[in-house]
């Protein structure tokens, strides 16, 4: 019997024959710590009665420090003292691979970067950090509790996870991106269709979509249930990991055989998919942007681990390209490398002459950390969640779509179809 990508990856990363279900031991390829992550755990260890913190790691080489994705620049001098804590540890603890607050997002970071490749079991303590199997790898997201075993021992115990997959037939009409086929599957399956499931994509759709798009897909697929979310290593994932810096490191591709077993398959075409847009909270209630159109926009936030991609700024740019946003609007690249090649390309200063404030490459624009809205107010994102309070505000409603949906909304200051404008 054929083997699904997670039953693959588990089964080289613990050296057993693995098939869902399985409880196995398996070694992790790569954890990487964001934000404030290594210094959190750090003072936890210390209340749980050691004194000076873990006295060392296990592997250093397999383990990553991203600082600052989450808080963007220093923005409390609390902050500047858990960054400083965060380098001073992994410099104690021989680790390398460190990333600093010019690196921006690290869940879109650790794949531009090629820390992550095919093959790879790979851990952090945030749930978006299934978007890393865009590139055929198992990214599964872990508690600091089970964070800190990692540091120590190098392993962590699995359930080998049941895999369900998605096949996206069809052509997408213009206006119609990654971000809402999700939307869709979302709302047609309801966020517990793939709970504790390995989420494949597939499909005529997905074979000829970019890295951008399909990095989309599997970070929301948490949102799903998802435990992770694997592509298949085809062309354009291989092309675009051998574009990255660690592109020439060593990675084993595990694609699924032909003969393995999924509990269950989901067929869809999506020639005639509208944009869609999840009304608020959350993803209870998945429309047509037909069907919610008109509604009063007061801010619109594009960026974060799911939209800050090229592609994402792209299809954006070309919307408000020339004309002014009615609705605040604001934005947060994913990447430095992003941003800097948005600067060169021109978008950058399309979105300045549109209105668009722009904000240094962080989760700022998703979390409510910073790009907040009032109690009141409504506010669309190209963003990860449309939960409750998502902007800071609590008595404040959120809406979710694409890039170019969030691009048309924030010319006309209210919800309004991209394919109008294209």
């Amino acid at each position: 019997m054929g083997k699904t990508i997670a039953e693959k990856i588990m089964s080289r990363a613990s050296g057993k024959d693995v098939s869902a279900g399985d409880l196995v031991t398996a070694k992790v390829d790569l954890h990487y710590n964001l934000e404030t992550g290594i210094a959190d755990i750090h003072k936890r260890l210390i209340q749980a009665g050691l004194p000076d913190g873990l006295p060392a790691v296990a592997d250093p080489d397999r383990l990553a420090v991203m600082i600052g994705d989450h808080e963007g620049c220093h923005g409390k001098p609390k902050d500047a003292a858990a960054y400083k804590l965060s380098r001073e540890l992994a410099e104690r603890y021989g680790i390398r691979k460190v990333y600093d607050i010019n690196t921006g997002v690290a869940h879109a970071a650790v794949t531009e970067e090629g820390l992550v490749r095919p093959g790879m079991l790979v851990c952090a303590k945030d749930s978006h950090t299934t978007t890393c199997g865009g590139v055929n790898a198992l990214g599964i997201p872990v508690s600091e509790v089970e964070t800190a075993w990692i540091y120590a021992t190098g392993e962590l115990w699995f359930r080998a996870p049941e895999s369900v997959k998605i096949i996206c037939g069809g052509t997408l009409q213009a206006g119609v991106v990654s971000k809402d086929i999700f939307l869709a599957v979302i709302g047609k399956y309801t966020p517990s269709m793939a709970q504790y499931k390995s989420v494949e994509w597939g499909g005529e759709i997905i074979d000829r979509m970019g890295m951008d798009g399909r990095l989309t897909l599997s970070c929301q697929a948490i949102e799903l249930g998802a435990k992770c979310s694997p592509f298949e290593p085809d062309q354009t994932c291989l092309e675009y990991v051998a574009g990255t810096p660690r592109g020439n490191e060593p990675y084993q591709p595990a694609p699924a055989d032909r003969d393995a077993v999924y509990e269950r398959v989901y067929e869809e075409d999506f020639s005639d998919l509208e944009p869609q847009v999840a009304l608020p909270h959350g993803f209870g209630t998945v429309k047509p942007v037909s069907e919610a159109a008109g509604v009063d926009i007061h801010q619109c936030n594009l960026g974060s681990c799911a939209n800050g991609r090229f592609d994402d700024l792209e299809i954006f740019a070309e919307i408000v390209k020339g004309r002014r946003v009615k609705a605040r609007t604001i934005f947060s690249p994913a990447t430095w490398k992003i941003y800097t090649r948005a600067a060169k390309s021109g978008i950058l200063a399309t979105l300045a002459e549109a209105g668009v404030m722009i904000q240094a490459p962080s989760c700022l624009d998703c979390g409510g950390r910073g790009s907040c809205i009032a109690d009141g107010e409504v506010a669309m994102g190209a963003t990860t969640r449309n939960f409750l309070g998502r902007f800071g505000a609590p008595k404040s409603d959120v809406y979710l779509a694409s890039p170019a949906t969030l691009a048309a909304s924030a010319v006309m200051g209210k919800i309004a179809d991209p394919r109008d404008f294209i």
